[in-house]
């Protein structure tokens, strides 16, 4: 008798808060990659003031994060859509707050917005925003 054991559903079925934070994070890096690509480029070839560019870079973020946020992460198959991202756009325009103020705070705080330190200020932040969006995702968005 040949017993196969699929992980996935082993672990999804005991800890399905870990897995669900888990499947968060994987989504969490592909919008991290978009983020931070769409910063840099932004602010460092084009030239544009780096809130500016923080905030364009998370806009485009947030939309990618919804559609792989509520099908994937959440499981979330409700048909309001239209509703639902109103309710998830809000929660991520906190956390887009959170973002740049400490983005600001922290570039101001280090005096430069060179590569390295707009880098460390955005991982720094980032860290700070996704706390707040993994909770109000999970509680108000995709309930």
């Amino acid at each position: 008798m040949k017993m196969a054991i699929n992980f996935r559903k082993v672990i999804s079925k005991r800890t399905p808060l870990a897995f669900q934070f888990l499947k968060f994070g994987i989504v969490g890096v592909l919008n991290t990659v978009i983020d931070f690509s769409l910063l840099n480029l932004l602010h460092l070839v084009f030239k544009i003031p780096f809130l500016l560019a923080n905030t364009i870079s998370v806009s485009s973020s947030i939309v990618n994060s919804f559609v792989w946020n509520k099908y994937w992460t959440f499981q979330n198959r409700e048909k309001e859509f239209g509703r639902q991202f109103i309710k998830f756009v809000i929660l991520s325009l906190v956390g887009l707050g959170i973002n740049d103020g400490i983005l600001y705070l922290s570039v101001n705080f280090l005096g430069s917005s060179a590569p390295l330190e707009l880098n460390l200020s955005k991982i720094f932040a980032s860290i700070f925003s996704m706390a707040w969006n993994f909770i109000a995702y999970k509680k108000w968005a995709f309930k």
